[in-house]
């Protein structure tokens, strides 16, 4: 048997046409897909990747919402729209959603119900077992060490991927040709802008402002909004970085995203941290059992 995450949302994105033939052809493209998304945006990015033919991304959009949002922008007056942004969170290389922080604390908050209407706990379990984890979607499985082609990698999108018909968790690496982010710059003055408890700033989070406030984030270019969302931890608790009392500075608040793209038992990402963008995706940090978000680009 099978399982499908249903995104239920006005958003309808459109990607470009492949029939590409220079940077003319590509911006009356883009413009085409702009002017037919519904309910949001498409976008592209700066970077060799996105604007040199050779790069990975020059004939693809991004979608403007994390995969399971419902909201692209975000909100300095209401914690719902804020919280309407965050979308889901997903294990590296798994299909399923598993629900984040739904009200911006590291709190659990019954999100799922069954039939009846009686809440249905999330449940954490070790297991590293693919039939397990698909015949289980609402069950954190810690521990869970997908295949590293599991959601395809540079191939063809695997029937793993979690998101929708024609777009696909982004294959990015530390390159110039699949430098997603390479674009992004975050200094004083430069094309990021900071959210802060309902205040902008062009700084870093100071130790002060690291808990989490449901508003905080990142924007780009004043159109593309990076959440802070509550990650995972490996055991499946929501991140928190006041955990016993103490400030834990690698625990910061951050902006961190899934690539398709792994190395053994560790898959590749990017994050946003201390109001830092971290241009190189590392693979050094990041364990597949992580619940992240995900960004979907056009297939």
């Amino acid at each position: 048997l099978w399982s499908w995450h249903i995104w239920v949302t006005d958003y309808a994105p459109v990607g470009i046409s492949d029939a590409i033939t220079d940077d003319s052809s590509r911006a009356g493209a883009i413009a085409a897909a702009q002017a037919a998304t519904r309910g949001g945006a498409v976008h592209t990015y700066d970077g060799y990747a996105w604007t040199n033919p050779a790069g990975a991304f020059y004939k693809k959009v991004i979608m403007d919402r994390h995969l399971g949002a419902i909201r692209n922008t975000y909100s300095t007056t209401s914690t719902l729209d804020a919280a309407r942004a965050y979308g889901m969170l997903y294990q590296w290389g798994r299909k399923d959603p598993i629900p984040g922080s739904a009200d911006g604390s590291a709190t659990e908050i019954d999100v799922i119900y069954d039939g009846y209407g009686v809440a249905q706990g999330i449940s954490k379990i070790e297991a590293n077992s693919l039939a397990y984890s698909v015949q289980h979607p609402i069950v954190f499985c810690r521990n869970l060490l997908l295949p590293s082609n599991s959601w395809g990698g540079y191939a063809s999108k695997t029937i793993y991927d979690p998101c929708p018909d024609g777009w696909r968790v982004p294959d990015f690496l530390d390159s110039d040709s699949h430098n997603l982010l390479q674009g992004f710059a975050l200094q004083k003055g430069g094309n990021v802008k900071v959210l802060v408890a309902g205040k902008w700033q062009d700084t870093e989070f100071a130790v002060s402002q690291s808990n989490f406030d449901i508003a905080n984030g990142f924007l780009y270019k004043e159109s593309v909004w990076l959440p802070i969302v509550r990650m995972r931890e490996k055991n499946g608790t929501l991140r928190d970085p006041y955990a016993g009392g103490s400030f834990a500075p690698g625990a910061l608040p951050s902006f961190v995203l899934w690539g398709a793209v792994a190395s053994g038992n560790i898959g590749i990402y990017y994050e946003a941290k201390n109001a830092m963008i971290n241009m190189r995706p590392t693979v050094t940090v990041s364990g597949k059992p992580y619940g992240f978000s995900v960004r979907c680009i056009q297939e």
